[in-house]
Formats: C-alpha cells, structure tokens, sequence
C-alpha cells in the first residue's frame, strides 16, 4: 500500500486484534521539505540530522520516518523499514510520517502488512 509523504495519516484498512501479530515492511523515499532537494527520508527517517526532529511528532527517532498507530487515538509509534509485532489492542491501523508539517513534503513509502490472527 502507498503511504503518501503529503498526508497526515493513512487508513490501512486493516484491523488488527490484540494478540494478532503483525509484520510491515517498507520502502521508498519522502523529502520532508520541497525546499531542500538534497534531504530524503527512507522508512527509517533522515538519518544524521537531529536537528530536525524538532519537527518530529515521535521525539527521538530520526525525522520524516514511518510511523503507525491502532486506533483513532492510539499513541504513534516507529515503523521504520521493518517492525514486528504484537497488537497491544484491537483497533484499525494507521500509519503516518514522523513530521507534523507535511504540506511541504514530496513523495511516498510502499508498505507490506502482514497479519497473524491470534487464536
């Protein structure tokens, strides 16, 4: 699935259970800023610049990376280029860029989810 750089969240459309165990993995590139041509972000963020994570929306992590959430108002958390999991609650996933201004951004992630119901 494409996870556009330009929007602030992305409705997966696919509801997870707790227990499930969920696997994503990601590619792709997101400029977190038009201005600046020469900074991409893979899945994973801007690697070396924490100057910028004062944009961040998850504080520590590298900028404009990928990050998810379960549930309308679910705490986000790194995705990066690969996360596995298991579901904490039950509820849909989202997923978003680790920027709280993305108007400015170009480009997009491409995202696998896979879903192990818990039985």
């Amino acid at each position: 699935m494409t996870v556009s750089g330009t929007e602030p969240f992305t409705d997966t459309g696919v509801d997870l259970k707790q227990g499930d165990l969920v696997t994503i993995t990601a590619t792709g590139k997101v400029r977190p800023s038009i201005t600046d041509p020469n900074v991409f972000a893979t899945p994973d963020g801007v690697a070396n610049r924490p100057d910028l994570r004062q944009y961040n929306v998850i504080p520590d992590v590298n900028h404009s990376g990928l990050m998810g959430w379960i549930g309308d108002n679910g705490a986000p958390f790194q995705v990066g280029s690969r996360k596995v999991f298991t579901a904490p609650k039950t509820g849909r996933l989202f997923f978003g860029i680790n920027d709280k201004g993305v108007e400015n951004n170009d480009g997009q992630f491409q995202a696998t989810i896979t879903v192990k119901t818990k039985k």
